[in-house]
């Protein structure tokens, strides 16, 4: 897909093809009368308090995965099981996310993200006291599987929320307490879960965090207001169901050939259903497309009117250099930073012979750092510009890189904690200035859904990271094999300069 870059936000898109929705070069970043989440005599009250409600949600939802991923010992104890089968605790819920954000965030457009955001909240709060009575491993995947499916209903239609609420001179700032707390919530759950563990068991966890996403849950039924809904469509139900068998595929696909051997049967054929999941995903939104460019066409006119579903996902977006751009350097980024947080507890225990408890404390540097750097990340998107603070963010995350592969050749401790807190704070550059860029240019009836879509994708690149560098990595605990594990991060986090560089600052300081 072409990456070229329109002169105005929209102009490249046939406004035909659009119905009207596109409005001939209009920058959508502000809000319009119609949208009626906004009060118009006092937007920005409610504005900060819809964030601050969405974060407790987020909060609740980042510190259980981490607190449950530190356990997995001690809930397999507990449950006389397996500490690879409870792994599924783990990606049971990404699997769930990968594929419910995209389709979640359509359907916030589609019938409104106030309920699809307090669906999913409900069915995260369910699942996460669930949890706490799960009486055999198989009923805990479920529950946290249950409650994966609720995080990706409200992460898309929550930070959807967000875009709309706020002036665009605002989003800058919001974006970036949205980030702080989302890496600052599994921050905490590294710094509290294991005392909390040791002192009342793993089922607490579960019950101590069980009541903010209640409050979340009951604050933004009372305090949420509406947004615009599309009348006379539906789902696109057959996008659907291939988005979830090319999702499915491909993570249980990396997840078994990570474990058993890309080489195995088993693991080949959940890559291929998944590839061959995502052809056919392709091809049905290429036909939509297709159908939506005949505009005076009567047959293209008489199927619409039928099946009166629109695309899962807009491809027209995706010739937007802001959207692909930003996409793709959110994917990049994010298999280069997960995939390095799980070598690097392997690099400080096997050459540096640090204890576990004391890497947890190190392990807490990147995401404090990156809770720092994401307000920061904000102001360097409001001036110079969005641009700047991606390429800087993806620049220091290859330097992050090349710092950890240098460490355990030269036998510095303190190289490697240079490189968690640059890692941390760049990725805070990177994350606030991407989502404002896609607020920016995509309209507010297609937000949810263009916000899933990064998401998905971000899911599907953190499982990919995660395996990549552990298998080049090996069994091997050399210097050498470090390295070699930190330069494919750094190949990675070259690219997401490259993409990043597409992309066109927004002139915000006009408003």
């Amino acid at each position: 897909m072409s990456l070229q870059q329109p002169n105005t936000p929209h102009s490249s898109i046939d406004q035909a093809e659009d119905s009207g929705r596109f409005q001939n070069g209009t920058d959508f970043a502000g809000y319009s009368p119609e949208d009626t989440q906004l009060d118009p005599s006092k937007p920005i009250g409610y504005a900060w308090k819809l964030l601050f409600i969405v974060l407790l949600g987020l909060l609740a939802h980042g510190s259980t995965l981490t607190i449950i991923g530190a356990s997995l010992k001690q809930i397999s104890d507990d449950l006389d099981t397996t500490e690879t089968l409870l792994a599924w605790t783990l990606t049971g819920a990404f699997l769930a996310q990968a594929i419910g954000t995209t389709i979640a965030g359509k359907l916030g457009d589609l019938y409104g993200h106030r309920n699809v955001y307090l669906a999913g909240c409900s069915l995260f709060v369910l699942g996460l006291f669930s949890s706490g009575f799960a009486w055999n491993p198989i009923s805990l995947i479920g529950f946290r599987i249950l409650s994966g499916l609720g995080g990706s209903m409200m992460i898309p239609t929550g930070m959807a929320m967000i875009m709309i609420a706020f002036p665009v001179n605002m989003r800058a700032r919001a974006l970036g307490w949205f980030h702080a707390v989302a890496t600052g919530g599994p921050a905490v759950g590294l710094a509290v879960g294991g005392s909390v563990v040791d002192l009342l068991g793993w089922r607490a966890v579960f019950f101590l965090y069980g009541p903010f996403a209640l409050a979340g849950g009951v604050f933004a039924y009372f305090v949420f207001r509406s947004t615009a809904r599309k009348e006379n469509v539906s789902v696109d139900y057959v996008g659907s169901v291939l988005l979830a068998v090319t999702a499915t595929g491909l993570l249980l696909g990396i997840d078994r050939g990570a474990s058993q051997g890309f080489g195995s049967g088993f693991a080949l054929a959940l890559l291929a259903t998944g590839v061959m999941g995502f052809v056919l995903f392709l091809a049905s939104q290429m036909r939509f497309e297709s159908l939506l460019s005949k505009n005076g066409s009567l047959a293209g006119a008489k199927i619409l009117a039928v099946n009166r579903a629109q695309p899962l996902v807009p491809l027209k977006y995706f010739r937007l250099a802001n959207y692909s751009g930003s996409a793709a350097t959110l994917a990049l980024t994010n298999f280069v930073y997960m995939g390095g947080f799980v070598v690097t507890p392997l690099l400080l225990q096997d050459h540096f012979g640090i204890e576990l408890a004391v890497v947890t404390l190190f392990l807490l540097i990147r995401p404090l750092t990156f809770s720092l750097g994401s307000p920061f990340g904000g102001m360097l998107a409001k001036h110079p510009g969005e641009r700047f603070a991606t390429v800087l963010g993806s620049v220091c995350m290859v330097a992050s890189m090349a710092v950890f592969a240098v460490s355990p050749h030269l036998d510095m401790l303190w190289m490697a904690i240079i490189g968690l807190a640059l890692s941390g704070a760049c990725f805070g550059f990177v994350m606030p200035s991407l989502q404002l860029v896609i607020s920016k240019t995509i309209p507010p009836e297609d937000l949810g859904v263009a916000m899933g879509v990064t998401q998905t994708l971000s899911s599907l690149a953190v499982a990919s990271g995660i395996q990549t560098l552990l298998l080049v990595l090996g069994d091997g605990r050399s210097p050498g094999d470090f390295s070699a594990a930190y330069l494919v991060g750094c190949g990675i986090s070259i690219l997401a300069v490259f993409s990043s560089s597409f992309i066109r600052s927004s002139e915000l300081n006009q408003y």
